[in-house]
C-alpha cells in the first residue's frame, strides 16, 4: 500500500470502513437479536416491551446499517454495502430484470423481513436460518466488487489507476 497516492489512501480507508466494518457490525446486530430471542430478554437499547418483541430493535438496526441512511431504494446513491450491490449488479447480470434492484439486496431484505417476523414470534431457530441466508447475500456484492476492481486495477485490464486499486484492496 506504500505506493498509493493520498487520494487512493483516502479511498482505501473510506471503502474499507464502509464495506468491512459495516458488514461485521450488521452481523453483530443480527446475532445480538437472535441471542436476545434465545434468552427471552430485550436488548439494552431496545425500548420495546419484552412481551411485544424481543430483539426486534437490534434486528432492524442490522438492515439499517446494511443500507445506510443516505440510500434510496434500488439506487447506488448511498455509501454502504447496499450501494455497492446496486453499483456492481449490472456488470454481473445480477440485477432483477423487472425492478433493476440488485438481487443480493432483494434477497437480503426478504430474509431481513422474514427474520424479524421470526424474532417477533420467538422462533429463534428460523431467525438464525434467515441470518445464514443474509450472510450469503451480503457477501455477493463484496465478491463482485473485488472482481470488478481487480480488473479496473489491472494495468492490462481496465487500468483505472490507484483509486480503483484502493477500492479493490478495501474489499
Amino acid at each position: 500500500f506504500g505506493s498509493l497516492v493520498d487520494d487512493a489512501r483516502v479511498q482505501l480507508a473510506m471503502k474499507g470502513a464502509a464495506y468491512q466494518n459495516v458488514w461485521m457490525y450488521v452481523i453483530h446486530k443480527l446475532e445480538a437479536a437472535i441471542a436476545d430471542c434465545e434468552a427471552g430478554t430485550a436488548d439494552s437499547d431496545d425500548h420495546v416491551d419484552v412481551a411485544d418483541c424481543t430483539g426486534c430493535h437490534a434486528w432492524d438496526q442490522g438492515w439499517a446499517f446494511y443500507a445506510g441512511s443516505h440510500q434510496s431504494e434500488g439506487e447506488s446513491d448511498g455509501y454502504l454495502v447496499y450501494a455497492l450491490a446496486e453499483e456492481v449488479c449490472t456488470n454481473f447480470g445480477t440485477c432483477d430484470a423487472t425492478s433493476g434492484t440488485a438481487q443480493a439486496n432483494e434477497m437480503h431484505l426478504a430474509h431481513a423481513i422474514s427474520g424479524l417476523a421470526h424474532i417477533r414470534a420467538g422462533n429463534c431457530e428460523c431467525a438464525n436460518e434467515d441470518l445464514d441466508e443474509i450472510k450469503r447475500w451480503m457477501t455477493v456484492p463484496l465478491i463482485q466488487g473485488a472482481l470488478e476492481y481487480a480488473y479496473k486495477c489491472d494495468p492490462n485490464g481496465g487500468n483505472e489507476g490507484a483509486d480503483a486499486c484502493a477500492k479493490g484492496y478495501a474489499l
